[in-house]
């Protein structure tokens, strides 16, 4: 575990909804009014998703009581700080915090526009050498006006956000509806990257054919059930799209039944470019580190498949070249 602890990691599929410390939601809650019990066993049963679920929807429900305290500015700045130093001092130098606007805004009074200022007040405050970036979050439940609004706000910020992302339920909500708002976004000079393929169904494979031939897909988030699929495998491929895989999400969402039947050695055996990542890893009860050493103990990766999939992450990342040089050198 300790070269694991030393080894200079990547995250870029990290929902910053998700990042967050017991003590500081408690803090939160008691300011705002929206007590979370102090004992550590209630506070894992009610707000935790440390268990699998029978399905990603039982999964996004985990996310309500944690977002009603993403509350004002000040908490949302201040889970944001916390989040970017947390992923730091795990010597993690590279990560892509994805947000959806109004899935933080919650029907509140709190704008699109001073949610982001205040997470954007919390990574310039972070003490930690680390490359961050922001991917802005379309959900895939959204009438096509809301989801419009949301997209319009992130193409507008194009200067602060390095992507675009589609996210929730994939199941009776085809990305190719939104195709019009990831080209719009390509063209201002977003990175797109769409989730799909995270469950073991035809539609989600069609989901995935359909970000990278109709959305400009540059990545993938999860994509592991393309691994049955030699077309597709082919597609991505050819396409030169990198894979966001996520193990310890795909176990606890249910898209996989064991955590030894993740299929990340198969893709990388099979010429796919993989990556590392924790999704939700508060939500999920886990860390940078933790996740990496479950792709070394239990998946199976070699030290050289390890090295691979962060300079995978490298290269794909949206980030600037120049800042990710920067924290490498940290």
């Amino acid at each position: 575990m300790n070269k694991i602890n030393a080894l200079p990691k990547t995250d870029i599929h990290c929902h910053l909804e998700a990042c967050f410390r017991h003590q500081t939601l408690i803090e939160i809650g008691e300011r705002v009014g929206l007590p979370v019990p102090e004992d550590v066993d209630t506070f894992k049963r009610d707000y935790l998703v440390a268990e699998p679920k029978e399905n990603l929807e039982e999964m996004i429900a985990g996310f309500d009581r944690v977002r009603a305290l993403w509350f004002d500015p000040e908490a949302i700045t201040r889970l944001t700080k916390e989040a970017v130093e947390d992923a730091a001092a795990q010597n993690v130098r590279l990560v892509e915090l994805r947000y959806s606007p109004d899935f933080i805004q919650n029907d509140r009074d709190i704008s699109f526009e001073v949610i982001h200022g205040a997470i954007l007040d919390g990574i310039s405050s972070a003490n930690a050498d680390i490359a961050v970036g922001l991917i802005g979050i379309i959900r895939r439940t959204l009438p096509l006006p809301e989801a419009q609004k949301v997209a319009d706000f992130i193409t507008a910020n194009a200067d602060t956000f390095v992507g675009m992302d589609l996210a929730d339920q994939e199941l009776d909500y085809p990305g190719r509806e939104f195709a019009q708002l990831f080209r719009k976004a390509k063209e201002q000079g977003l990175g797109i990257t769409i989730h799909a393929g995270e469950i073991s169904v035809e539609e989600s494979r069609v989901n995935v054919r359909d970000a990278i031939e109709q959305m400009a897909a540059d990545r993938i988030g999860h994509g592991l059930h393309i691994v049955n699929d030699p077309d597709l495998i082919q597609l991505v491929i050819d396409n030169n799209i990198t894979l966001e895989l996520c193990p310890t999400s795909n176990l606890l969402t249910g898209s996989i039944p064991v955590i030894e039947d993740h299929p990340i050695k198969r893709l990388i055996e099979a010429g796919v470019k993989t990556t590392i990542n924790t999704d939700d890893p508060s939500l999920f009860a886990i860390d940078w580190n933790s996740e990496y050493a479950l792709a070394e103990t239990t998946l199976g990766l070699t030290s050289a498949d390890i090295d691979q999939c962060i300079e995978n992450a490298k290269t794909a990342s949206f980030v600037n070249s120049e800042s990710i040089t920067k924290a490498w050198g940290a």
